[in-house]
């Protein structure tokens, strides 16, 4: 007997926090959470409960009627996180919590609540799921007790205190009744022996698998592809009871029912847009990356930068006039070129042309010759005769 573990989506009349319930490993990101967007849509175009009276606020259905909702059938195969990994099959309704409670179906602002109250399980035969007959005319309360279940202890709760709960596998509802008697499944005698005629995106062994398309069936169709979803082994999402297809949701959905399509149909599966790759980090460029001429365009560019550098340096002047030392060493040596003096030492050092200091080793005073007493002019003494001077 296959085990079922309830999957809860609603918010409570304080916390607006919308998964209440998931089984063991399962992400609330993963292909779960996309169906059951997929049915739900927030919301939008879901059907008011029938009879409804606004008076009483009480909910009555007519004996045998359904529960207005979209259903949801859905199988992955060998994908996703955790126990997505493995073969999983969800199935359950989108309707408005009205339908399910009489005391918790609306928020502190008083507005009617949505939600999603489903099962997921690994079924073996087709037989473990029920079908949509059976469904459709015990949804109410099958939901209505797992909905009780789950929100009860938490609905007016402090935001703070209320978390998604981990849900655990139970008996399904439905395996609880006579299969036979409650519609389940039919039993060997009463099985039609007609062959249905073919329709679009069924094969002998249900859906055909479908990647890059949606099949859209009127809403009379809903029946027949619960009853093929159950025994299809290939991934597929099934949504039925939209009046408006153009407001559905298309993704991840591969098979939906509306009440404005008059004739099976496809339309282009959504594209779902990738994320742009990471923009690479500031020298973290592989080498492999680089293009074939980006080492040459770099030699090229380290060497006109040693060409300008070059330009710039300022040239030795020509012709210096003496007295003026060349280079930095000489600086303060006036009148003595490429010589500075070490007064404490008395030595002198001699810098050479390319910059260095040589050191004579001699005094530096003692180096300079006496200079010659000045000579003077020789002339005769006075004698007292002027005439003299005219004859030299």
């Amino acid at each position: 007997m296959t085990m079922w573990t309830p999957v809860v989506y609603g918010r409570t009349h304080r916390a607006d926090r919308w998964w209440r319930a998931l089984p063991a490993g399962i992400s609330p990101n993963g292909w779960i959470a996309d169906a059951v967007n997929a049915a739900v849509a927030g919301g939008r175009g879901l059907r008011w409960p029938e009879a409804v009276s606004e008076a009483a606020g009480e909910t009555s259905r007519p004996e045998g009627s359904r529960l207005e909702g979209r259903y949801l059938l859905a199988r992955r195969v060998n994908g996703g996180d955790g126990m997505n990994r493995a073969n999983g099959v969800l199935m359950g309704v989108a309707c408005y919590a009205r339908a399910l409670s009489q005391e918790m179906h609306t928020d502190e602002a008083s507005r009617e609540l949505y939600c999603f109250v489903g099962w997921w399980g690994t079924p073996q035969t087709p037989s473990d799921i029920p079908s949509f007959a059976a469904l459709t005319e015990n949804c109410e309360r099958w939901a209505g007790d797992v909905y009780q279940t789950y929100f009860e202890q938490v609905w007016k709760e402090h935001p703070a205190r209320v978390h998604t709960q981990e849900s655990v596998p139970e008996t399904a509802p439905w395996a609880q009744d006579d299969p036979v008697a409650d519609g389940l499944v039919e039993s060997p005698a009463s099985a039609p022996e007609v062959t249905p005629p073919p329709l679009l995106g069924v094969g002998p062994a249900g859906f055909t698998s479908r990647k890059d398309e949606v099949l859209l069936y009127p809403a009379s169709h809903a029946e027949r592809l619960w009853d093929e979803g159950r025994r299809t082994k290939v991934p597929f999402t099934l949504v039925t009871g939209w009046d408006a297809s153009a407001q559905a949701l298309l993704r991840p959905v591969t098979h939906l029912c509306a009440a404005d399509i008059h004739e099976p149909r496809t339309v282009p599966a959504p594209v779902i847009a990738q994320p742009p790759p990471p923009s690479p980090k500031p020298g973290g460029r592989k080498p492999e990356d680089k293009k074939p001429d980006a080492d040459l365009l770099g030699q090229f560019l380290t060497e006109v930068g040693k060409v300008i550098r070059s330009l710039r340096s300022p040239a030795p002047e020509k012709n210096q006039k003496p007295g003026r030392s060349q280079g930095p060493a000489g600086h303060g040596s006036e009148g003595r070129p490429g010589r500075t003096g070490d007064l404490g030492t008395g030595k002198s050092r001699h810098v050479s042309s390319q910059g260095k200091e040589e050191s004579s080793g001699q005094n530096f005073f003692s180096s300079q010759k006496k200079a010659s007493p000045p000579v003077k002019a020789k002339f005769p003494e006075k004698t007292g005769d002027v005439n003299e001077l005219d004859d030299l």
